[in-house]
């Protein structure tokens, strides 16, 4: 698939389901794809899309995935949808994307349903619903595709379409983690330093308070100082509240995988 789709919102699966092969060439499939076989005609689109065996055309790509597509292959339809997306070999086209990706989802293609559900959240091709995009990405998750389980728990983490649920979301960011998921672990990775920020901040607070109250202490022990007291004690409480209450949320706004 698409190369520049990899580190995308919505990284996009190599799916050919007549070969998967890193010695596969255009030459091996072009007699069956002209043949009318779709399986082929989709393997040929791809040799074309990543310049295997021939140079990459995108514009001849997308025609053979159109021609599978049409006999109903739906890894073509996503693969298609994908050109239309981004406008690469054809002119771009939401509305035409968002349309593929439906019938393929329909047809039970756990990729399509997470890409269909990126076109609900952002919009592309329909009006914007996040709650359908939950939906999508939850069944793309629960079909076993990592990117579904990466954007469900997304969803699940930061409440987009659905109520927020941390123990739900780590139910598919676990899921995911299984499969290898890089931005699971970065999400980790994120999760473990934002953790420690609180309690660096927590700490901080806490001995800036007790020193001043061991100030306030030894002042109220002392007839020249002991008009200090009560205001430096009230002030320390203050500002401990306040760097607690700074703590941002953290909320990952990369890409919404």
């Amino acid at each position: 698939m698409l190369t520049y789709l990899k580190n995308s919102i919505f990284p996009v699966l190599l799916t050919c389901s007549f070969v998967s092969s890193s010695a596969m060439s255009a030459d091996d499939f072009r007699v069956e794809a002209s043949a009318g076989n779709p399986l082929a005609q989709d393997s040929l689109a791809m040799c074309y899309e990543e310049g295997l065996g021939c140079e990459v055309n995108l514009a001849t790509a997308a025609q053979w995935y159109e021609k599978s597509a049409n006999s109903g292959n739906v890894n073509a339809m996503v693969s298609l949808a994908d050109l239309y997306l981004v406008g690469a070999g054809v002119e771009q086209n939401h509305y035409k994307a968002f349309q593929l990706y439906k019938t393929a989802a329909e047809a039970g293609n756990a990729q399509a349903l997470n890409n269909l559900g990126y076109c609900y959240e952002m919009g592309y091709g329909v009006d914007s619903d996040s709650e359908m995009a939950f939906s999508a990405y939850q069944q793309s998750a629960d079909a076993g595709n990592v990117y579904g389980q990466e954007n469900a728990g997304r969803c699940l983490e930061y409440g987009i379409g659905v109520g927020k649920s941390g123990h739900k979301a780590r139910k598919y960011y676990k899921l995911a983690a299984k499969q290898g998921s890089q931005v699971v672990a970065e999400a980790i990775e994120r999760r473990r330093e934002r953790n420690l920020n609180l309690f660096f901040m927590i700490f901080s607070a806490s001995v800036s308070t007790l020193d001043v109250v061991d100030v306030a202490h030894s002042a109220s022990h002392s007839p020249h100082h002991h008009h200090y007291s009560n205001r430096n004690h009230s002030v320390s409480k203050g500002s401990g509240r306040g760097a607690l209450q700074s703590v941002p949320n953290g909320r990952d706004t990369r890409g919404h995988r």
